[in-house]
């Protein structure tokens, strides 16, 4: 007949604890030190154990260390309780940081081209984590992103912003240089940058700045002559080109027309400046664990790669041989 055991408390599971260290520990004395307890407390919790179960588990004296039958196959049972006692741990991990749902990321028009590409990495490395998510990615102007993420119409938003929101938390995440182009169509494309002045920016016409820009960008548009508007990079670019408008373009959209020799960066004191492209959601939004993640995801794509260290002391044929410094805890 099956004898019934009364039901496991916690304070059964630390004594069956005691009991494993010290049968793999070999003896009462060797389990001291994993214990960190004397060896009578340990004795003392092995005879609760046992008065507990209603059995003796081990032999202990001169003779040494030894388990009973009994305690031989407490001691398998015991393993066995503690594996699965593991895996419903591991199972209800998994289950609860699990990530799943609709995640809205909120992503500027005008992002450069090489900024689009990491946020393009960032949504791969999200989703193949976490494939039980629906990606809704929405494109818009800059103030637009903004306003999406202030009304909590998107859970992120990737978006250059000429200045801090106190209503946002705003991670950077990339910066991109603006300056002032003309087309070789243009009268001013053959005049030297030293030769171009002020008054002769004014005579032509300008391509206004839709988005929010800095205070520089901003006093040098006033002073010229706006006749035209677009609201997108690439619509500028396009006005540009027709020979007719100078207008601000960032210095990556504009390099591969520049270096074709169609376009051109008009370089005077005040016609250039920097802008700062952030991650950002409400400051005060619910705990989003999807959001968390992707955020992490995004600042590790924009990260930019480690160089190659030269170390001077190590030398192949005669020049410093390039190392390759691991990341801490590569193999």
């Amino acid at each position: 007949m099956t004898r019934q055991l009364p039901e496991l408390t916690a304070f059964d599971l630390r004594l069956l604890q005691v009991f494993d260290a010290v049968v793999a520990a070999g003896s009462f004395t060797a389990a001291e030190v994993k214990l960190n307890k004397s060896k009578s407390a340990i004795s003392t919790d092995i005879a609760a154990l046992e008065t507990r179960l209603g059995v003796k588990l081990c032999r202990r004296g001169r003779a040494g260390f030894g388990l009973t039958d009994h305690g031989r196959q407490i001691h398998e049972a015991s393993l066995e309780l503690f594996r699965g006692m593991s895996g419903f741990r591991d199972s209800v991990g998994r289950i609860v940081s699990r990530v799943a749902g609709e995640f809205t990321i909120a992503m500027d028009d005008d992002l450069i081209v090489g900024a689009r590409a990491q946020v393009a990495d960032a949504i791969r490395l999200f989703t193949l984590r976490n494939p039980d998510v629906f990606i809704n990615l929405r494109s818009s102007s800059p103030e637009h992103v903004t306003q999406l993420v202030l009304e909590a119409g998107a859970d992120i938003g990737v978006n250059v912003i000429p200045r801090r929101l106190p209503e946002l938390t705003m991670t950077p995440l990339f910066s991109e240089k603006l300056a002032l182009y003309c087309s070789a169509r243009h009268p001013i494309f053959p005049i030297a940058d030293g030769e171009i002045t002020a008054d002769i920016l004014a005579q032509y016409d300008c391509i206004d700045v839709v988005t929010p820009q800095g205070a520089e960008i901003c006093e040098a548009v006033e002073r010229m002559r706006v006749t035209a508007r677009a609201t997108s990079m690439e619509s500028r670019l396009m006005l540009i080109l027709t020979g007719r408008y100078v207008g601000f373009l960032p210095r990556d959209l504009a390099r591969a027309w520049a270096e074709r020799g169609e376009i051109r960066a008009i370089n005077m004191p005040g016609l250039s400046c920097g802008s700062t492209g952030y991650a950002i959601f409400r400051r005060d939004a619910a705990p989003n664990v999807a959001r968390d993640l992707f955020l992490a995801d995004l600042t590790r794509a924009f990260k930019p790669a480690r160089p190659p260290v030269q170390d001077p002391k190590r030398v192949l044929n005669g020049r410093p041989k390039t190392v390759f410094q691991a990341e801490a805890g590569a193999a």
